[in-house]
């Protein structure tokens, strides 16, 4: 009985919240839409990172004189041609109805509509999967979440494809009717193929990896938000790759942002092992990475762009696999597993590089994955190609 009044309290106060932004939003479809202007929301404001950043860049590249309008939880920034608004604000409320680009990591609020000439283009947060998620893992989802997800599905009309498999997925499990789903690559990535050896060193200057090698430990969100599964001794990682690969180790936690906060007091952070949870643009992290450990993040699926190793950490697999289940079978990636702190240490100590690129270039070419470092070229050209169309209109 309490989870079912929880659930109604709930429900009510979406419905509520909503209800009155739709107002909001419906007076400030009487303004005019912008040409120049995009409407950019990552995470409903909790970075400024993934592939709008890098669309934006290119975006600004091709066309100076764009107004980018990017929701932000943050303090304040000052980025030249970027204005940051607070989400869910009436300035960002306003700004979307009179944007004519939409770009969006995640799913747009409910309250959202998408006016005739405007266009939305999702690029979705994850890549290839190794996870269920939206309608193929529905029974998991709130009841309000799929509401959402029908709604905002609707008004998409460019989705962003990084491979042949989210191509799939977006067209059988996204609700994705009638859009067109661009195959150009994932824009995050695309660092990944362009980066100097002096972008390189500016890298590891900026989050003080000079002259150490890098492991960073990224597992994703568990239900109710739980840390159990986060078993992994951390300190011993550090021993055990600097006695079994060499050299001096730093380890970078990066937690899920359902988790960030949290992650304080659960991890002792010291010199060795930083808290990189607020880093906002994880890809220029893994640029300058040695090795990553995850369990069931997309990362892994980015990071292999970098040919470096990735190794699966997960102890609670069986248990997962109740609770959301698996798209992609851990087992049938190259990267190798361990479910204990021992079984870890074996994986580092017979871990045969050789091998491991063979494994994952056969990967790669089975999955089918667009990445070339143009992809946020590709998405910009298309983007100032409908905004030009307009104001020639």
């Amino acid at each position: 009985m309490k989870k079912l009044i929880v659930e109604i309290t709930k429900n009510m106060m979406f419905y509520a919240i909503n209800g009155y932004r739709s107002i909001i939003y419906w007076i400030c479809t009487f303004f005019p839409i912008n040409n120049n202007k995009v409407f950019v929301n990552y995470f409903d404001g909790k970075g400024i990172g993934d592939h709008p950043k890098y669309i934006v860049k290119e975006l600004l590249k091709m066309h100076p004189k764009m107004k980018i309008f990017w929701v932000y939880r943050g303090k304040k920034k000052n980025i030249n041609d970027v204005t940051f608004i607070k989400p869910f604000s009436i300035k960002a409320i306003f700004h979307q109805a009179t944007s004519k680009i939409w770009i969006s990591s995640v799913r747009m609020p409910y309250y959202s509509v998408k006016r005739k000439n405007q266009f939305y283009f999702q690029t979705w947060h994850g890549g290839l999967a190794f996870k269920k998620i939206e309608k193929e893992c529905e029974g998991a989802l709130s009841s309000r979440y799929k509401k959402t997800c029908q709604h905002d599905s609707k008004m998409i009309d460019f989705w962003v494809s990084s491979n042949t498999d989210n191509t799939k997925l977006y067209k059988d499990y996204f609700w994705y009717i009638g859009g067109e789903i661009l195959e150009v690559g994932s824009p995050r990535n695309d660092i990944f193929f362009n980066l100097s050896s002096r972008n390189i060193e500016e890298l590891k200057e900026k989050f003080g990896l000079n002259g150490v090698k890098t492991v960073v430990y990224a597992p994703t969100f568990r239900k109710d938000n739980s840390f159990e599964a986060y078993d992994l001794d951390l300190k011993e990682l550090i021993r055990k790759l600097e006695y079994s690969w060499g050299g001096s180790w730093k380890l970078i936690v990066r937690l899920h942002p359902r988790l960030s906060e949290k992650s304080s007091k659960f991890i002792a952070y010291d010199d060795k092992i930083i808290d990189g949870s607020k880093i906002e643009d994880i890809q220029e992290l893994l640029a300058v990475t040695d090795l990553l450990i995850t369990d069931y993040s997309s990362i892994a699926l980015d990071y292999i762009n970098t040919r470096k190793p990735v190794i699966i950490y997960a102890s609670d697999i069986e248990e997962y696999k109740k609770d959301r289940d698996f798209h992609i079978k851990i087992e049938e990636t190259p990267f190798p597993i361990a479910t204990n702190q021992k079984e870890l240490n074996a994986v580092i100590d017979e871990f045969d590089y050789e091998t491991y690129s063979k494994k994952l270039q056969e990967f790669v070419d089975k999955i089918g994955f667009f990445d070339d470092g143009k992809a946020s070229k590709k998405v910009a050209t298309r983007i100032c190609k409908l905004m030009e169309q307009s104001r020639n209109a």
